[in-house]
């Protein structure tokens, strides 16, 4: 009966076996019965069930072949023969466990040392094992002991590198979330932005074989842009999270790398590491130079290539001695904005909506752009959607914003609910057309280039309490069709130095990305005058104001400020607004519309509801006025009857109250009698 054909890993062992027991017989005087008992059914095995391992290295031949002498020829060829041996022994030792006692039987033990022996039957050169070693040693995570020798280090197949030979490509639990490969061959979405970076950094990449650092905001694309320079120079890309390397302990840490550069070297790969920050290099056991030295260095002199993707401004360079080509990606422009919206839709088919409208709305990264037409390829929605119902929707959702910092209103407000002057009216016009035709304006007729700076379109809404400053605001939001995101300044200082500052800054930072209309409501609690210094907390309020001032004329949005206190700001804050709205008490006649306007077609309303008198008898403002008509429906509501003068005048009085006012009923002229039948009711 005829062998069964073995495979290539099974074929190495018995290779390995029949050379170990002819290397015993011949150099050493004793009898190994082990391995000789071992060795034995494979002698009687045809030198034709061996053709795959004896063959040349050919296309058609099994994966493991091809991963097994991948490593091999990893070291000079000089020592491809002492390499072929040592790791031939290490599968050896793997796939027949009875080999390990025949070995510890025999004196001998899986090393370069060894395979030196069986090699050439003579003892290896000290330098020739230690760079056998230096090359080696990453695939069996072996560091040899202080007092052990390179030569006698025991270096055994792990389960991880039998499972890469053996054509398994799952990595070690160890790193399984911290890092994903990315095969050289994969398909790729098109790049649309940053052609020219690719092809330069290519051509760099290949001709230096530098460090490749790409700099630029979160979510620019930075990953992307490399896998297609990587793809360009036929290179996969083991793609690794610096941030959850850098909270591990120490000794995870050392050999969670180690782990890492084995995978990167069985591939093959370049290294490309990411979320690399000042935060992530704050960490006890991280700073610039030790990320350096562990996550860079190690790799080049194991010959790996790296790429770093970091925060705009960290500088790698003054720690390596290898060049380093750096790419600083540019903030993305309405422009750059414009051109990804319309390059998707393109090749997504996307015909129903307008992307140069979402480009505008929405002040997207390249990332968060790429992300809303993966959301679109999934969507599931039980509702029938138009395709802009759709992409607003899945927008919303990731420009939804921290509730940290602001909260989103909502409200159903529109243009002709507003109670004022015509030409406080036709000033909201203005506003609108102003942020609506900015990109016109700027981009296509070139003003940017007159006005780099200041182009935030800026409302100051200022007057007494309830005049409708809040309610305008969201008449501006709606009538653009943006989220309003409101802001209370006065809940956003801090006693700590320099927090304010990180507050405002990500309040106008993400308000700039969700492209909103963003209300800065009681601004004189952060916005007021500068004083002279007399004391610390004078100069740090002054900061304050100095840095709100500066992220004004950098923001890129509209931003509405209101105050009851115009005199409490700073005069560098009227010079920057671009709109300044004076609300005053409404007169009589705008009383009356207000009035008519805060009943509902479907509440009972009495006939005689006398709104010429209640314009003209009671100066209230505009919130004023709601919440006596609000008070009255309830009394009505609880009675079950039509909203009467009664309920009116009733509620009248009980707004009063709230000013500390006890309103008497003579001050209620034609009405003071049914007011003082109100007021003996109350008392009784």
């Amino acid at each position: 009966m005829q062998p069964q054909k073995l495979d290539y890993l099974h074929m190495t062992a018995a290779m390995m076996l029949l050379r170990t027991e002819n290397y015993l017989v011949n150099h050493t005087s004793q009898l190994h019965n082990k391995i000789s008992r071992l060795a034995a059914p494979y002698k009687e095995y045809p030198a034709y069930l061996f053709a795959e391992y004896l063959g040349e290295l050919s296309e058609s031949d099994s994966l493991s072949k091809k991963r097994f002498w991948g490593i091999v020829r990893s070291v000079p060829e000089q020592y491809q023969g002492i390499t072929e041996v040592l790791l031939g022994l290490s599968v050896l030792y793997a796939l027949i466990p009875a080999s390990r006692e025949a070995f510890r039987e025999a004196g001998i033990a899986v090393s370069i040392e060894t395979a030196y022996r069986i090699s050439t039957g003579e003892r290896g050169l000290a330098e020739d094992v230690s760079a056998i070693y230096k090359v080696l040693s990453p695939y069996f995570l072996r560091t040899p002991k202080e007092t052990e020798w390179y030569g006698e280090a025991k270096l055994c197949a792990d389960i991880r590198l039998m499972d890469y030979l053996t054509g398994n490509d799952v990595f070690s639990p160890e790193i399984r979330e911290l890092c994903t490969l990315a095969a050289s061959q994969e398909d790729l979405p098109a790049l649309y932005l940053y052609e020219e970076y690719r092809a330069k950094a290519a051509a760099f990449w290949l001709e230096k074989k530098a460090v490749l650092q790409i700099r630029g905001e979160v979510k620019s694309g930075k990953r992307f842009l490399f896998r297609h320079i990587a793809r360009e120079c036929r290179q996969s890309v083991l793609f690794a999270d610096f941030r959850m390397f850098s909270a591990m302990d120490q000794e995870k840490c050392r050999r969670s790398l180690r782990l890492l550069l084995r995978e990167a070297l069985f591939y093959k790969s370049t290294v490309c590491w990411y979320h690399i920050d000042e935060s992530a290099l704050e960490n006890r056991y991280w700073s610039s130079p030790d990320f350096a030295a562990r996550c860079i260095q190690t790799f080049l002199q194991a010959g790996v290539q790296v790429c770093c993707c970091t925060e705009k401004g960290l500088d790698l360079t003054e720690h390596l001695s290898e060049p380093v080509c750096i790419l600083d990606l540019p903030p993305l422009t309405r422009a750059g904005r414009i051109q990804l919206w319309q390059s998707f839709c393109a090749a997504e088919g996307c015909t129903e909506i307008d992307p140069m409208q979402f480009a505008i709305r929405y002040k997207f990264s390249c990332g968060q752009i790429a992300a809303v037409f993966q959301r679109r390829r999934h969507h599931f929605s039980v509702e029938e959607q138009t395709e802009k119902q759709i992409f607003e929707e899945i927008c919303t959702r990731i420009a939804s914003p921290s509730e940290k910092l602001f909260y989103i209103s909502h409200s159903d407000y529109q243009f002709e609910d507003l109670k004022l002057p015509k030409h406080e009216k036709d000033l909201i016009l203005e506003i609108c057309a102003n942020f609506r035709y900015s990109h016109q304006v700027y981009t296509q007729w070139q003003m940017e280039q007159k006005m780099p700076y200041g182009r935030c379109t800026s409302v100051l809404l200022t007057g007494p309490p309830g005049t409708g400053k809040t309610m305008t605001a969201h008449v501006i939001a709606n009538m653009l069709e943006l989220p309003l995101f409101h802001a209370d300044l006065s809940q956003i200082t801090d006693k700590y130095i320099g927090e304010t500052e990180k507050h405002l800054d990500a309040i106008f930072t993400e308000a700039e990305k969700s492209n909103c209309v963003l209300l800065l409501d009681e601004a004189d609690a952060i916005c007021g005058k500068r004083s002279e210094v007399s004391e610390s907390r004078d100069r740090y309020a002054n900061n304050d104001t100095a840095f709100i001032l500066q992220r004004l004329e950098r923001y890129d949005g509209l931003v509405v400020l209101a105050t009851n206190f115009i005199n409490n700001l700073d005069n560098a804050f009227m010079r920057r607004m671009k709109y300044i709205l004076q609300f005053s008490l409404p007169s009589a006649s705008v009383r009356r519309e207000i009035w008519k306007s805060c009943f509902t077609d479907a509440m009972p309303v009495a006939e005689t509801l006398d709104f010429d008198y209640l314009a003209e008898q009671f100066q209230f403002a505009g919130a004023n006025i709601k919440n006596v008509v609000l008070a009255s429906a309830f009394l009505a509501a609880s009675e079950g009857c039509a909203i009467t003068m009664r309920h009116i005048l009733k509620s009248v009085g009980n707004e009063y109250l709230k000013f500390q006012k006890h309103a008497l009923s003579g001050e209620f002229g034609k009405y003071s009698d049914l007011y003082r039948k109100i007021l003996e009711e109350r008392e009784s």
